[in-house]
């Protein structure tokens, strides 16, 4: 029992449950600004028996600060110290000029044009082949959309897949998939994979501190009270969105990586 205590001490510590406050209000006191203008993004932790540390970025009024927390486990207590420094290169967004247009982190890799076994630019025919060769199914929902039961490779989860048509040519490949449990692990290991092939996304995170759990997250994208986005994007037209949200069909949670397409088919797709 003794053991179990300690486990649970030092998870709290790390994580920021219970009683602890926000990383919004974490950081006010650091970086100067007021918790409720303060966004949190790129949130990453570990633990040990005597210490855990975790780390965050904190955006305020065009700055963003990356902020740490080490939190030491006493015989009796629980300590932590909180550090915030700007992150190089950040500086405050011009007064009364708009801001110029960010550089995609993803511009110098090779675009994306592949994903689930499909090609962006392929023909419907050459996708339906695809989707048939994978063992899978391909029904047509209408002359800009079509079904495949599964990815056409294996891509190591379950997942359904949309592609979106036009002129005949595959111009968005979406993949959806609802994972059983692990949603934060399952989000992680997506996104690191983009990342280690397309480098840093442009992200917007918003998991407040009472969906931290892995028990709440779930009901918490349900309700819309939780959402993550991250975004790649080349200048040649190219983008991928990562997306943990819910559906607007039947307000369902899910994870959605979308890849190719414009903003207006971004928002057709049902997020």
């Amino acid at each position: 029992m003794h053991v179990v205590r300690r486990l649970f001490l030092v998870f709290m510590a790390v994580l920021g449950v219970g009683c602890a406050p926000s990383l919004e209000a974490k950081s006010a006191g650091e970086i100067g600004c007021p918790p409720e203008e303060i966004e949190i993004a790129n949130e990453d932790g570990s633990s040990g028996w005597i210490q855990g540390t975790s780390t965050w970025v904190a955006l305020c009024r065009g700055r963003r600060f990356v902020c740490s927390e080490t939190s030491t486990r006493g015989e009796k207590s629980l300590s932590s110290q909180i550090s915030c420094r700007p992150e190089v290169g950040s500086q405050p967004a011009p007064a009364q000029t708009a801001p110029p247009a960010a550089a995609s982190p993803a511009s110098s890799r090779t675009p994306a044009r592949a994903a689930a076994g499909f090609n962006l630019g392929a023909s419907s025919d050459a996708s339906k082949s695809a989707c048939e060769r994978g063992g899978k199914t391909w029904t047509a929902v209408d002359g800009t959309r079509a079904q495949c039961s599964g990815p056409a490779t294996d891509i190591g989860f379950s997942a359904e897949v949309e592609l979106t048509l036009s002129e005949g040519r595959t111009t968005a490949i979406t993949i959806v998939h609802v994972p059983k449990s692990g949603w934060f692990a399952r989000v992680k290991a997506l996104k690191a994979a983009l990342v280690d092939k397309y480098g840093n996304p442009t992200d917007k995170v918003t998991v407040p501190f009472s969906c931290r759990e892995e028990s709440q997250i779930e009901q918490c994208l349900r309700d819309g009270t939780a959402r993550m986005e991250f975004s790649w994007s080349w200048p040649t037209g190219e983008r991928i969105l990562l997306v943990v949200g819910r559906s607007r069909a039947d307000g369902k949670p899910l994870v959605m990586l979308r890849y190719g397409g414009t903003a207006t088919q971004l928002n057709s797709a049902g997020l």
